[in-house]
């Protein structure tokens, strides 16, 4: 009951501060856009970031930046999915359908997490590899293989192994409802 308690308090405050990176960020990226010039000196820089984007790269260089963004957002709401099947392990009612469905929906989510940031990287590196041989000598070739490897990362890989637990977890919680469902009834 310990840990169950632990793992709520923690979970808690990876929520909550998920939110308030999110809210910081909601707040700090308008306003570097629109009042770069009231800002003091060491923060002015930000607002360079943005022009730079705009003026000199094309839209492939904001690919990295948002799908980051968009798996950040998700990252949080699967953390939220895990918040929801906290409260009825506390009571030790495991075998809900609320538990059932929260769980398979934050393992879908990490999952998508981990192969949408795998997949990124690997476009993105393969797009740097285009403008670097461009600059630097058209003969150096790197193989397919250098560039799966240099996409794919501890965190994403975790991501992943984590998701498809979820998933596993919510099948076999799934089965247990149904065995329990089954047991209720014939006694």
């Amino acid at each position: 009951m310990k840990a169950i308690k632990t793992l709520r308090l923690l979970i808690n405050v990876l929520f909550f501060t998920l939110i308030a990176v999110i809210i910081f960020h909601l707040l700090f990226w308008p306003i570097v856009y629109f009042y770069s010039d009231s800002l003091p000196f060491y923060l002015q820089g930000f607002r360079m970031i943005l022009n730079s984007f705009s003026t000199l790269f094309d839209w492939k260089f904001l690919l990295v930046p948002l799908s980051t963004a968009i798996n950040f957002i998700l990252f949080v709401l699967s953390i939220f999915y895990l918040r929801k099947c906290i409260k009825p392990f506390i009571v030790s009612d495991f075998y809900t359908e609320v538990v059932t469905k929260n769980l398979k929906k934050s393992g879908i989510l990490f999952v998508f997490i981990g192969l949408s940031t795998i997949l990124i990287q690997l476009i993105s590196t393969i797009y740097v590899q285009n403008v670097t041989q461009n600059i630097i000598e058209p003969n150096m070739i790197i193989s397919f293989l250098n560039l799966l490897a240099a996409a794919i990362d501890l965190k994403s890989t975790f991501l992943i192994i984590i998701g498809l637990f979820f998933l596993l977890f919510s099948e076999s919680f799934k089965n247990a409802e149904t065995l329990k469902q089954e047991n209720d009834l014939t006694i």
